[in-house]
């Protein structure tokens, strides 16, 4: 998966090809954001306001693309909180989705300013939770770490085991690398990237169904954000 997608992208190999053999149930992408944590904190841009960036939410639609396919339908609900330096934080907040055959995921985005998160990149914890029909996959590095452990968990066949991919680095910054040096292999051989232009557009619309959904207050099928329309549907309903 190219890009910087966050754990999903470090997932091993093996553990990936097995859950994708069963029918996933269930994907859940839990980020928290605190102030506290080993290096200063960041202001955070609102991800679904169409005249800001959208960065870091982009990343985990794109993860709930990789393993579950394009969504159907989109609902959220997005708050807004004041942190300590005046900034604006799209927090709480809580975005799911529909997939084709009976399945969902969610983001769930929390603020805890209090919270101390171990990290050398952002104040923030990044964790994803995909249930099938043969077990449970927990993802526990992004960013930073609150709780010790495995990198990842499997809970299958009445077993628990966890991996912690000694042979690789787990570093954020890994995924920037890695990611970098595959787009240039694509470039260089010809072959398609992992994720093509075509399929990030395809996230973008996930994600602005996201930010239409909120400012409509209902759910938003992915079919009704279409290129060039969602920002003047976006504006009509805030207005």
């Amino acid at each position: 998966m190219a890009g910087r997608n966050g754990p999903g992208h470090r997932l091993d190999v093996r553990m990936s090809a097995y859950f994708l053999k069963a029918s996933a149930a269930s994907f859940c992408v839990s980020s928290r954001r605190a102030l506290t944590s080993l290096v200063p904190p960041m202001n955070f841009a609102n991800m679904f306001n169409p005249t800001s960036a959208i960065d870091d939410g982009h990343h985990k639609f794109a993860l709930g693309w990789h393993f579950m396919g394009q969504a159907e339908e989109v609902h959220a609900w997005i708050g807004e909180t004041t942190d300590v330096s005046g900034s604006r934080i799209d927090a709480p907040g809580m975005i799911s989705w529909k997939f084709p055959g009976q399945r969902y995921g969610v983001l769930e985005i929390a603020y805890s300013p209090g919270l101390e998160i171990a990290t050398e990149q952002y104040a923030q914890d990044d964790r994803v939770e995909i249930t099938g029909s043969r077990g449970v996959i927990f993802i526990n590095r992004g960013h930073g770490r609150i709780t010790d452990g495995p990198a990842t968990i499997l809970c299958a066949n009445g077993k628990t085991e966890g991996f912690n991919f000694s042979d690789a680095d787990l570093g954020w910054p890994a995924s920037f690398v890695h990611s970098v040096r595959h787009f240039i292999a694509a470039l260089r051989s010809g072959e398609a990237p992992r994720l093509t232009g075509e399929q990030g557009r395809e996230v973008l619309r996930f994600t602005l169904a996201g930010q239409l959904s909120a400012a409509l207050g209902r759910a938003v099928r992915l079919d009704e954000v279409r290129s060039g329309a969602s920002g003047t549907a976006l504006s009509a309903a805030q207005a």
